[in-house]
């Protein structure tokens, strides 16, 4: 997944019963995609799931607009590479 969409994702993209993850919004046809989730994101998602109150799973900052978590990945994968 894109950092982008990592930090743009909401409760009703994640399907805990079917373990997939849609992504229904991109530039492109092809951005449009389900991705399967592995048994670790199951356990992180669903925590966070339960955690959270917002529709989006990853909101940062005061205007929960998504923008503080995506700064702070993009940070640890170049501090990773």
């Amino acid at each position: 997944m894109r950092p982008s969409e990592v930090c743009n994702l909401k409760k009703s993209d994640v399907n805990f019963e079917q373990a997939y993850i849609s992504i229904a919004s991109g530039k492109t046809k092809s951005a449009r995609r389900k991705i399967p989730m592995t048994e670790t994101a199951w356990k992180v998602l669903k925590a966070r799931f339960d955690k959270t109150p917002n529709d989006l799973l990853f909101a940062g900052g005061k205007k929960g607009n998504g923008e503080q978590p995506l700064i702070k990945l993009t940070n640890a994968h170049h501090g990773a590479i």
